[in-house]
């Protein structure tokens, strides 16, 4: 159970737009009297009851769903659970379609007992169903769960592990309700005392009051709570955002009787926009009394435009002692290596130093979260940080001399390259993973900047999108790196397979097994340098239709 204005962890769908959804105007399900499904209406079958009647659709200000389960999705559709099946109502045919459905309620008589449904219900076709029912204007469509926004789930998608407990940390989501959607946007982690934490954040110059004053906290090295606000990124609003920020931290310190600076604050969402302090004020009120929840549906309500929940766990010795990592992430747009270009989440029992701790994450980080994009724009709002309830009981990790810090660090910096691989899986519009192995460079920094020279470059992206092996892109994509390069020495290939080496295509280059490499999901490019030692790997999606689809409409 859930405290007032909380979350079911079956309730985590909400606000956003289909990729692919076509355009149409947004209507609003309600029966006269303000119940919905005109439950009330005895004289109707139970589907009949449950369906509106003639008249009772009208335009509304987009909404999402409900805790009865009926979904209204941007785009122009209805989705609307009745009788266990799910339907979807396009504003463009309804009022049409509704007089045909009210006469043929009028002669329900004439029609067999069976078709009922297909005579009261206000069920519109969908023009991406492939199949309609009787009489050419009825269509039933599955709908799955669905994670903040109500987005199909990305191709590329995981699904969420099995993620242990954390001793020390207690995660509790409510509804602040920062956007006109009906779904978690709020999450509250407690953390006890003697919580150590460390932290990495945008080097966006643009940054808001959340990341400025999370720079700052974590020097102090303590910490004993999260609150994370989903709709709204708080960033670019002066002073009047930095007012909410403190309002939260006085409320929480408050109620856990710590001090402000112990209590981190993020946000994320639409930038310009301050937070409102109601809206702020009476989510925190809620969240501080919710049950605790488990990680899935605090990473539920953290996303915004991510398509599925995000998680990561990992596990290490530390003498006779095993501990426990937990970690949630959202990211999906705004992607770009320049640290954090996301909101991360990492919490552990282990008892560790903060400047240990601060070491392990940096490290990480290096490898992991600043070798990822998806656009090659680097967010204003966003963090990763990483809390340490030391409840485990080891003996303290200081340094790299103390017992099990290897396997500690190692752990952390296996979280952090699963969470940065998941934000690229969902990157906006994304179809297929890039992987993209640098060799051969002057240095391992010269190696990262010419990886990312390749995985941020339009071109090269869509030519994946469209399965192309143009390794000529790739060519253009290392020569504008501004690397130390040699033409004469550079080789190309995808997927094992070499197409140009030493300068030169291969004579015998035989396209098909690229080919049928490009047509997978996860997708490897290889390019060697031929002047040095270094290497480094990147990670990127490819460009489709769907990342202007999504972000031409971010805000409507």
């Amino acid at each position: 159970m859930h405290g007032e204005g909380s979350c079911a962890k079956s309730g985590n769908r909400g606000a956003g737009r289909q990729r692919g959804q076509p355009e149409g105007r947004m209507l609003f399900v309600r029966a006269v009297g303000g119940q919905d499904h005109c439950s009330r209406d005895h004289g109707r079958s139970r589907l009949q009851a449950r369906m509106p009647r003639m008249g009772e659709i009208r335009r509304a200000r987009p909404h999402h769903c409900n805790d009865r389960g009926r979904r209204i999705v941007d785009g122009g559709a209805i989705v609307m659970r009745a009788a266990g099946r799910d339907f979807v109502l396009r504003a463009r045919e309804c009022h049409a379609r509704l007089r045909r459905c009210h006469h043929r309620r009028q002669a329900k008589h004439h029609h067999k007992k069976s078709d009922h449904a297909f005579h009261c219900a206000a069920k519109i076709s969908h023009p991406a169903a492939s199949v309609k029912a009787a009489r050419g204007i009825y269509c039933e469509v599955p709908v799955k769960p669905l994670l903040g926004p109500a987005m199909n789930t990305s191709p590329l998608a995981r699904p969420f592990p099995a993620m242990p407990p954390i001793a020390g940390a207690v995660p509790r989501v409510a509804r602040a309700r920062y956007k006109e959607w009906d779904r978690c946007d709020l999450t509250f982690v407690e953390l006890c005392e003697g919580t150590t934490v460390a932290g990495v954040f945008t080097k966006n110059i643009c940054c808001s009051t959340e990341v400025e004053m999370g720079r700052e906290q974590v020097r102090l090295g303590r910490a004993r709570a999260l609150v994370v606000n989903a709709g709204n990124s708080n960033a670019f609003t002066g002073h009047r955002g930095r007012e909410a920020v403190e309002q939260i931290m006085a409320q929480v310190a408050g109620h856990l009787g710590c001090e402000p600076s112990d209590v981190f604050v993020s946000s994320t969402g639409v930038i310009g926009v301050p937070l409102p302090l109601d809206k702020a004020r009476d989510g925190v009120e809620s969240v501080l009394r919710a049950q605790p929840c488990d990680w899935r549906a605090a990473a539920d309500t953290i996303g915004t435009t991510d398509t599925f929940a995000k998680g990561a766990q990992a596990s290490a010795m530390i003498g006779d002692t095993c501990i426990e990592i937990a970690a949630i992430i959202k990211g999906s747009g705004m992607i770009a290596p320049d640290m954090a270009t996301m909101l991360g989440y990492l919490f552990t029992d282990a008892r560790v130093a903060p400047a240990f701790l601060q070491h392990c994450l940096s490290a990480a980080n290096e490898a992991t979260f600043s070798c990822i994009t998806v656009d090659s724009d680097t967010s204003t709002s966003d963090t990763v940080l990483a809390f340490a309830t030391g409840q485990a009981g080891n003996d303290e990790l200081v340094d790299f001399d103390s017992p099990g810090a290897d396997a500690f660090a190692a752990a952390i910096h296996d979280v952090c390259r699963q969470m940065a691989h998941l934000v690229v899986r969902d990157g906006e519009g994304a179809s297929k993973f890039i992987e993209v192995a640098v060799t051969g460079a002057k240095d391992d920094d010269s190696a990262r900047m010419i990886g990312l020279a390749i995985a941020n470059s339009p071109l090269v992206k869509t030519a994946i999108a469209g399965e192309d092996a143009n390794w000529g892109r790739v060519v253009m994509a290392v020569g504008k790196a501004g690397e130390p390069a040699d033409r004469d020495k550079l080789s190309i290939g995808f997927g094992g397979v070499w197409a140009a080496r030493d300068g030169l295509p291969l004579p015998d280059y035989d396209e098909e097994p690229v080919a049928r490499h490009l047509r997978g999901q996860d997708i490897r490019i290889d390019v060697d340098i031929g002047i040095g030692d270094g290497r480094a790997t990147v990670w990127t999606c490819d460009l489709t239709h769907g990342y202007i689809s999504i972000n031409a409409d971010y805000r409507t």
